[in-house]
Formats: structure tokens, sequence, C-alpha cells
């Protein structure tokens, strides 16, 4: 991520190597059909993370989301997220979430699951997906059409939502 990620005017996070990783693995596969079945979808999926983790060296926390960037992100969460008015938001943050977080709402419906914070780990098929708030979504730079931000307990997550694997993490991003 270059500059202030987005936050201080330009309109698209971007990653060296993010867009490039996920493009270049996604051209050396076979083109999914348009009608593809369950299983040719999952294989491809498994196929694209599996070229992703093989683009390089294997990315450690803060590749994308660099430390000097994390407070950019957290100011921006923070008033939509903390103080009055907030209940809502937080609330919805809470929907879907994974991990129970101390603060945050817990959604009777969901069952919990440990989703490893690990860049490049796959995203577990039967972990609930969080919800992001579209005010929370507003002050977040525009990412690259595979790529979306997640919630898992008060971690911000990015997802390559494809390749069902987590691209990157900050912790502790919900105040």
């Amino acid at each position: 991520m270059q500059s202030c990620g987005g936050l201080c005017g330009h309109r698209r996070v971007t990653a060296p190597g993010i867009g490039h990783a996920h493009a270049k693995a996604e051209a050396g596969l076979p083109k999914l059909p348009d009608r593809a079945d369950p299983a040719t979808v999952t294989a491809h999926q498994k196929a694209l993370a599996a070229a992703i983790r093989k683009s390089g060296p294997r990315p450690r926390q803060g590749h994308v989301f660099v430390p000097n960037i994390q407070p950019f992100f957290k100011r921006a969460l923070a008033p939509e997220l903390k103080g009055p008015g907030s209940a809502e938001t937080r609330e919805k943050v809470g929907e879907g979430n994974p991990e129970p977080a101390p603060g945050l709402p817990r959604d009777p419906d969901v069952k919990t699951k440990d989703v490893p914070l690990v860049p490049y780990a796959d995203y577990p098929v039967d972990a609930p997906v969080s919800t992001v708030p579209p005010p929370v979504l507003l002050k977040m730079p525009q990412l690259p059409k595979e790529l979306e931000y997640r919630f898992v307990g008060k971690n911000l997550v990015l997802l390559d939502s494809v390749a069902n694997i987590l691209v990157d993490f900050i912790p502790q991003a919900v105040p």
C-alpha cells in the first residue's frame, strides 16, 4: 500500500503485488465456465488461492496494511464505531462476525468459528462472514473488485473473495 492507503485523497487501495498476483494467478488458470457447477467453482477457487500463494514469498501481517497506514484506517473507523450514534453501526459489525469480541454485540444466529489471522490463509468455508455497514464502507478507500473489507472479532480484514483467502488484517481496528 502506498502513501496513506487511499485515505489522503487516493480513490483506490493500491498494494504492490496484490492486484498483480491475483490477476497473474487467474490468467494462468483455465477460464471458469459461465455455468460452472459448485465442484468446478470450488476447484477453481482452490487453484487460484494456490497460485496466489506460489506467486512469491508468503507475506506477513502488515504487507498491505503497512504499519504507518494502519492509524489512518483506525481513525477512519473510530467516528463510525465509537461514541454517540454508533450503536447501530457496531451492531452491524457484530452481524455475521465469526469471532466474539468484547464490546461488540453478539449475533445469536451465528455460530462462532476461529478464523486464522494469517496472510494467504484460507477463509474457512463454514465460517460466517461479517457485515461491513455502509457508513464504514463510505469512509474506507475503494478496493479492487476481488477484495473486500470484513471484520473478524475487532480486526479489520482484507479478504480476496474470489480466491477465498485472507490477504491482510489490522489488529484491533474496532475501538
